[in-house]
């Protein structure tokens, strides 16, 4: 029986040092309990404390780390980033062990913690990173989706961005990332769609998602397709380190999903469908 394909790399990513060590030692503690994969490799990459970052200045940098360890092997492999710095102002309770270590209750898994969840769910990816790849997720959702449609060979060949695109409404559009396609956008009966991506906006207004033509009617409520997880191809990796080369990424903050998701516009996207 072929073994089913499952994340090589798992990285968390820290807002500094001291919390870098406190990931390291709750992972520590779960692989002593045999509560994770002893196959999968963990890493806890702190950001730079010189200047903040964000999510967008933090996925580089990992990808330089991993390359700096693992060498062109990186591109070959399935890896799970999950951005999981910062201080949990929102939820105090976890400002110490970091939310992606929050408790949760999962009937008749072997699931503890927000890490376990996020791990379980997102390995159902990694059949389709043939060629292997990169997966970003935040440490503080839990996404759901489905996978009708999808087929292995579809992604053999595939160079590019694939993205969870949710069907939304107007009002949540207007706090999240919402996605511009090249095509009239399908409507929310399709699973999975392959689609060049012209733009993504970000928070926009009611008026500029209708102007660029994101909207679509489900169930008779106008809805648009917000942005969530997603993964890159090696080829998209390798030019993400090529920013790090040529540009001082760490003197101003960016986001992963804000400022950098343009940069993604040079490459087919295919969009997937969350519900």
């Amino acid at each position: 029986m072929t073994e089913k394909p499952y994340w090589e790399i798992v990285v968390l990513t820290s807002k500094d040092r001291q919390q870098q060590e406190i990931y390291k030692n709750q992972i520590a503690a779960k692989k002593l309990r045999n509560a994770i994969l002893s196959s999968i490799e963990f890493e806890v990459y702190a950001d730079p404390e010189e200047f903040p970052i964000g999510t967008g200045g933090s996925s580089i940098h990992c990808l330089n780390r991993l390359f700096e360890k693992y060498g062109e092997n990186i591109f070959s492999k399935r890896i799970l980033v999950v951005h999981a710095g910062g201080f949990s102002k929102r939820l105090p309770n976890h400002s110490i062990f970091g939310k992606i270590f929050s408790p949760v209750s999962v009937h008749g898994h072997n699931i503890r913690d927000l890490l376990d969840l996020k791990i379980e769910f997102t390995q159902r990816f990694c059949p389709f990173m043939v060629n292997g790849g990169v997966f970003f997720a935040a440490s503080d959702d839990v996404e759901t989706f489905t996978l009708e449609g999808l087929k292995v060979k579809d992604f053999r060949n595939f160079e590019g961005v694939v993205a969870l695109a949710h069907p939304s409404s107007l009002e949540i559009g207007k706090n999240h990332g919402v996605y511009v396609l090249s095509l009239p956008t399908p409507g929310s009966s399709l699973a999975w769609f392959d689609d060049d991506c012209t733009e993504v906006l970000q928070k926009p207004s009611v008026s500029a998602m209708r102007s660029h033509g994101c909207t679509f009617t489900n169930n008779g409520a106008e809805c648009v397709y917000s942005d969530s997880c997603f993964w890159i191809t090696p080829s998209v990796a390798h030019k993400l380190l090529e920013l790090e080369r040529h540009f001082d990424i760490y003197k101003k903050e960016t986001c992963i999903y804000g400022s950098m998701s343009t940069s993604y516009l040079w490459v087919s996207t295919g969009l997937h469908q969350g519900s």
